[in-house]
Formats: structure tokens, sequence, C-alpha cells
């Protein structure tokens, strides 16, 4: 609570008469080192948007998350242009700088410094789930610890891989109230590999 105060991520306000609240939870998490070794526990307030109407109760929506083809993009303009990757955790969120000019990107470091609390992580080495290696060859991007990691949520680690989950002719019965499996679970482990 510290932390979003002092970054001044919301405000006290009266509340409106002509409005409706909208529910909230925390989202508690851990953050991992490359080496599977604790970092720091995360929390998050997010609202149950479901409730919400659009054009009444909010006009846009938006995440602050680097999409995979843009971090694809810009590691490989490091990897040819010979950039180096550098990491900074800005008071829970990260930061990649992709920077040559060594004075510039220490008079960033210096500002971002002055507006918020930061802490210089060195060089890339693990991102969004990804492993990062850089050398002046290239880079190597690895998921294997994110893939591991989801196979032992699962209880799937010990499983061996095939080709076809399901037999072909399998005959799928009739929908009858109440014998569908709740799909939540799937949904979530699909949305985990996109």
């Amino acid at each position: 609570m510290k932390a979003l105060e002092k970054n001044k991520t919301w405000e006290t306000v009266d509340f409106p008469r002509e409005k409706t609240t909208v529910g909230c939870k925390w989202v508690f998490t851990i953050k991992y080192e490359s080496d599977g070794s604790l970092e720091m526990y995360k929390a998050r307030l997010v609202t149950k948007g479901i409730t919400q109407t659009y054009d009444i109760d909010y006009l846009e929506t938006f995440a602050p998350v680097a999409k995979s083809n843009t971090m694809r993009v810009l590691l490989s303009l490091a990897a040819n242009l010979n950039w180096p990757l550098q990491q900074l955790d800005v008071k829970k969120y990260d930061i990649i700088l992709i920077k040559s000019d060594l004075l510039e990107k220490n008079q960033l470091k210096q500002f971002l410094s002055s507006e918020f609390e930061i802490k210089d992580l060195g060089s890339l080495r693990y991102f969004l789930g990804m492993k990062v290696a850089q050398s002046k060859k290239g880079i190597v991007v690895s998921q294997r610890k994110y893939v591991l990691d989801l196979l032992k949520e699962t209880g799937m680690s010990g499983c061996r891989p095939v080709d076809i989950p399901i037999n072909p002719n399998q005959k799928l019965g009739d929908y009858e109230e109440g014998n569908l499996m709740d799909t939540s679970r799937y949904q979530g482990l699909v949305g985990k590999l996109i």
C-alpha cells in the first residue's frame, strides 16, 4: 500500500451518487529469479470488470504490458546491432534498457531514480518467463523454466507427450445439465501458453 501511495497510483475521492461501485480483489504472486530462487512477493488489486458497462463505467481499457512480438523485435534488433540489454526494476515494474550509448543510459537511469524507487538488476537474464542469454554471437531465449513450472503446476511433469491426446473416433454424448466440467482451469492453461 505504501508503494501505491508513494507512486501516486490512486487518490481518494468522494463517491459520486450517479456511479456504482465495482468489486475488486487482491491477487498475490511470487516473482522468481532465473535460477528459480525467490526474488519478491507481489500483490495487485484487480477489478471485477465483468460487472462494468462500456460507455457508462469506462471508456477505454489498457494494460502496460509488452507484447511478445514487440519483445522479439527488440531482442532481434539488440542481437543484430550488438546492443547491450539491461534490466531495471522500477518498484513493481520491469523495464528493459536497450541502449548502446553508456552516457545516455546512465542519464536515463538517474532520471528514473529521481522519480521512482529503482533497482538496477544488471544484464537482462530473466523476463516474462523467458531466460535471456546474450553474447557477441547473438541472443538465446529459452522458456524451459516456465514450461517446467507449468507442467509441475498442472501435475503433468511426469507425463509423456502424445500426438493426439484423444481418440479421433471418440463419440461425444449429448449435453446434459451438470455433466460439463469447470472450464476455467483449461482456459487458464491455454492463456498461459499463448
